[in-house]
């Protein structure tokens, strides 16, 4: 997509967001980061818990009742401050991994709360947000804990690479950024042992194609980092940038498994130090 073409994107990019919630903590302050960024969107936000059935079977009626008084439930658990008093409620029937996958194919956006004890090892494997990470068909926001309010012109830092599937991520990030009306940094990290300050300036074939790539959207900062570990080296630049929001691009849908996110996306979801999003690899915004 040519810079003209993007002075004429006039759509919103986002305009539903769907929020995981289950009543803890963790979902309560998601909802409540959402409900900021909805309205600084102009989004409608959904809360979706997964209800899984008490018993196999369970009659009709009292199903619905169930589901009745479960919305209630959520609403008034999460909607304390009656910031998500217009927000939809959705109670579904499943695991919340496979109900919040298939409800994200009607939004722009599914947003889960971080929850540091869960998943194994550094990865995460087998967490939630690195379930979903996976399969869901829209990208996915995991809030931490301590995530600060949206600033009134935010900033977003996004991650490049200069990849195919990055440069997707990065025309998402634009067209998010002129919604939100923010600022946008692009960091380039690089290994110290490949510093370009040593190399007389000379760039990896990578950097070079992410420095063509923001080249060609003048308002965005590029800058380069340098650091051993991409994930601990974006945190620490989101940290110095006071950012809002971290965006990374998944490296792949397919790997010997099928199911290779990438490390440094994976680590920025188990570990997230602010608002953190990743893009499905290969994503294209309607």
């Amino acid at each position: 997509m040519t810079t003209e073409n993007r002075t004429h994107e006039t759509h919103h990019l986002i305009d539903r967001i769907i929020v995981g919630v289950d009543g803890t903590d963790p979902s309560i302050r998601a909802a409540d980061w959402a409900a900021d960024l909805a309205h600084q969107l102009r989004a409608d936000v959904v809360l979706m818990e997964a209800l899984v059935r008490p018993y196999s079977e369970i009659s009709p009626p009292i199903d619905r009742a169930l589901q009745r008084a479960e919305r209630t439930h959520v609403t008034d658990e999460v909607d304390g401050d009656g910031s998500l008093a217009d927000a939809e409620v959705e109670v579904a029937e499943g695991e919340p991994g496979d109900t919040l996958a298939f409800a994200a194919a009607d939004a722009q956006l599914l947003v889960i709360g971080s929850k540091e004890t869960e998943g194994v090892g550094r990865h995460g494997f087998f967490s939630l947000a690195h379930a979903l990470a996976h399969h869901t068909p829209c990208p996915m926001l995991v809030v931490p804990h301590d995530a600060q309010p949206l600033h009134a012109t935010p900033t977003v830092l996004i991650g490049v690479d200069g990849s195919d599937g990055n440069r997707n991520a990065f025309e998402w990030t634009l067209r998010l950024a002129e919604q939100l009306g923010a600022s946008v940094t692009a960091a380039f990290v690089t290994d110290p042992m490949y510093d370009t300050f040593d190399s007389a300036g000379s760039y990896g074939p990578e950097e070079v194609a992410a420095r063509e790539e923001v080249r060609g959207a003048p308002d965005v900062t590029f800058t380069e980092a340098v650091g051993a570990d991409p994930a601990k080296t974006l945190q620490e630049l989101a940290a110095d940038l006071r950012a809002d929001m971290l965006i990374v691009s998944a490296r792949s849908r397919r790997s010997i498994d099928g199911l290779l996110l990438g490390k440094t996306p994976d680590e920025l979801l188990h570990h997230p130090t602010c608002p953190t999003v990743v893009v499905p690899h290969g994503f294209v915004a309607a």
